[in-house]
Formats: C-alpha cells, sequence, structure tokens
C-alpha cells in the first residue's frame, strides 16, 4: 500500500454530500476541481476489487486534446493523478478488470492498472492510423484492441475499424464504412460493429446527413473484420450480460416525455439473443429509463431515470434493477445532473456499479461543473430486490 501512495501525486477533493432522502445511500462528490472530470463514461470502468474507479479530467477541448488520468479511491476518498499526458476521451478497459489502455501525448499506447499503478509504454502508434476521439473495445485475453479511424476516399470522408495486435505491436485496417457508430467485442458474439444508413441503406460520406434521416442496424464480424452476419438495430442503450443475453431501455416519446403506447409498463426489457425477440419487460411506467449498465455478476441493472411528463430537465434519478425479478428500487432521487438530454455525451451521469456491488459511480453538474460522485449502496437494499 505504501508503494502505490509513493507512485503518483494525490490529491484531497471529495466531499461527503447529504444522504438520499428516498434510499438513505451515503453520496460522496469524490473529484472537486474546478475543471470538468468525468466517470469515463463505459460502464465497470474501476479496479478488480471495487476499490477505485477511473476519472477523466478534460482541461479545455476547445484549447488542447490533452486530458489528466485519474484513480479515485472510493475507501480514502482521495484523488491520485496517473497521468497529465492523457488523451482521447475515455481510458479503454475490460469491465471491471481494473486494466485500462490509452494514448498519451506522446502517441505512445499505454496501459495502467488500478489496483498496482504499475504503468507501460506498451507501443508506439506512429505510423498507425491516427485514432477517432478514443480507443473503442478490446478483447477479454486483452490480445486485441480496436478503434476507430478517419480516412479519406474520394467521394470525401470515410470511418475504419483499426485493430492492433497487442502481442506482435501491429496493427491495421480491418473495414470501412462511413457510417460507423459503434464498436464493442461481445465474447459470445464476436466484433459487434453499429452502422448508420441512410433510409435507402446507403452510407454518403461523413458528415452529409442527419440523425433524423438514418437507420441504424448492426454487424457482427470476426476479429479480421470479416462479415458473420447482419442483425437489427438494437432498441435503444444496451448492456450485455455475462451469460450471452441483453437488457435494452427502448426509446421514448421525447415530445411528451411518455413510455410510447405499446410500452405504456415500461421500457426496459431483457432478450436472450441479439436478435431482440421475444424481449421480457420489467414493468416501471413510474421511469423513462436512459442509459444502462449490468452489474459484473449480471444479476443487476443500473440505470438513469427521466420523470415522466417533465423529462431531461429533471430531478434524473438513478435506479437499480434486479434483471431475474424485476425488482426496481431507487438509489439516488436526484443525481443532479443537467445533462442527461443533450449537450456533450461525456457531461452525462452513466451510472455504472462497482465490482464489488457496493457503489454506483456516476458524473453529475449540480454547480455548473462535472465531477464523479459515488453513491454507496446501503445495506440490504440489493436484497430487498429478490
Amino acid at each position: 500500500m505504501t508503494d502505490v501512495w509513493n507512485k503518483v501525486e494525490w490529491g484531497k477533493e471529495a466531499c461527503d454530500q447529504l444522504p438520499d432522502p428516498v434510499s438513505g445511500a451515503a453520496i460522496t462528490r469524490l473529484s472537486g476541481s474546478m475543471i470538468a472530470t468525468n466517470n469515463n463514461y463505459f460502464e465497470g470502468s474501476c479496479s478488480a476489487d471495487g476499490k477505485r474507479c477511473i476519472g477523466i479530467r478534460f482541461m479545455d477541448p476547445l484549447l488542447s486534446p490533452v486530458k489528466g488520468l485519474l484513480a479515485l479511491d472510493l475507501e480514502t476518498k482521495w484523488t491520485a493523478l496517473l497521468d497529465a499526458q492523457f488523451t482521447g476521451w475515455h481510458a479503454l478497459g475490460t469491465p471491471f478488470s481494473g486494466l485500462f489502455y490509452y494514448v498519451n501525448a506522446q502517441n505512445e499506447l499505454c496501459r495502467v492498472s488500478l489496483e498496482t499503478f504499475d504503468k507501460e509504454v506498451l507501443m508506439s502508434m506512429r505510423g498507425l492510423p491516427p485514432v477517432d476521439q478514443t480507443l473503442r473495445t478490446i478483447t477479454p485475453n486483452q490480445r486485441y484492441l480496436f478503434y476507430i479511424t478517419q480516412l479519406a476516399i474520394p467521394e470525401g470522408l470515410s470511418l475504419a475499424i483499426v485493430k492492433i495486435d497487442l502481442r506482435d505491436k501491429s496493427g491495421s485496417m480491418i473495414y470501412e464504412n462511413s457510417g460507423l457508430h459503434h464498436i464493442v467485442y461481445l465474447p459470445p458474439y464476436g466484433l459487434y460493429a453499429g452502422r448508420r444508413t441512410l433510409k435507402d441503406g446507403s452510407t454518403p460520406p461523413v458528415g452529409e446527413w442527419k440523425n433524423r434521416e438514418i437507420v441504424v442496424n448492426g454487424l457482427l464480424m470476426d476479429i479480421d473484420g470479416t462479415i458473420l452476419r447482419s442483425i437489427g438495430p438494437p432498441p435503444g442503450y444496451a448492456t450485455f450480460l455475462p451469460d450471452g443475453r441483453l437488457v435494452s431501455n427502448y426509446a421514448v416519446d421525447t415530445v411528451n416525455y411518455t413510455h410510447k403506447p405499446e410500452r405504456a409498463n415500461g421500457n426496459m426489457f431483457v432478450f436472450d439473443s441479439l436478435d431482440w425477440q421475444n424481449g421480457r419487460q420489467i414493468e416501471a411506467p413510474e421511469h423513462l429509463f436512459n442509459h444502462i449498465a449490468s452489474s459484473r455478476d449480471g444479476r443487476y441493472a443500473v440505470t438513469e431515470a427521466i420523470p415522466p411528463h417533465v423529462g431531461v430537465w429533471g430531478p434524473i434519478s438513478i435506479v437499480v434493477v434486479n434483471i431475474e425479478t424485476g425488482k426496481h428500487r431507487t438509489l439516488v432521487a436526484d443525481c443532479g445532473s443537467k445533462c442527461c438530454g443533450g449537450g456533450s455525451a461525456w457531461r452525462q451521469p452513466l451510472p455504472y456499479m462497482t465490482s464489488d456491488n457496493r457503489h454506483v459511480v456516476y458524473s453529475a453538474d449540480p454547480d455548473g461543473i462535472l465531477n464523479v460522485y459515488a453513491a454507496r449502496i446501503p445495506n440490504g437494499f440489493l436484497e430487498s430486490l429478490d
């Protein structure tokens, strides 16, 4: 422990908040700088033991791509600076592993451990296609890492998936399409790539279409970019369970902020596969669920909840759901977020549960500056959902 404390700079930024009035959860603001800090956006952005989580300190995206990579200690409530030369929007990790990958300002691919704070430079990225925004996904064996790059085509700009072999220290483009939206490696299935097209199936160059004109579907491919099959679009924000099932929150009526008539009792559904067929509804008519993340053991989902008829102006609550029983409870009645319905995605709450199921970590800006918060799950809370 002493070695860890001597490896990096530490600061005391955390501040305990009032307990949640509904659940009694103890809430702590973990970061406290005058500069925006978020919870890394990805679910499972924590150590394997659940005692530390990642924070990204955004210096000023308009002035510099360089940011700060932080470790936020949930027990001591101290903040550690892991790297002051972090670039990109998020650190990439296998969920709940405690290992994170990123590119530094010297264009080097790095890996850091949240448990030991050991930091390695794995390879130079010079000569490889530039990373577009952030590293995207990695295989569970930590062998292959994937990201999206922009490239010029005769018609304009397009996008491509780049695969890096971390053992051979090599990289190559494996798939090109201007409609690429999101990629994630799913152990039961392979590499999933979300793809946007126009309604006629075409994919014009990047920047020449608008969201209201698009259709989203998905492709499953192997690690070399060979397409295995096409799949239908996900119903909405989704999380993938260890056993291959999926939980997704359907889109709601964002004009009136109500459930759609065909799903009046709730917009969260559990699916057995990526075919998105015959989903089991989680009945929660009082909530409009938004972003979603699963617990490490796959028993629970944690999600933002928008109040019906009020909408994204809040209060935005955080709700925990037992995926098997369908029971749910509010953990945080008002997380303080002002950004759930728009603006840059890095400002949204994106709650996730830590590896040990003891905390829910989220981003919020109740005072105008984005910071990372943690709600400690009270004793008996999860058991009440059985």
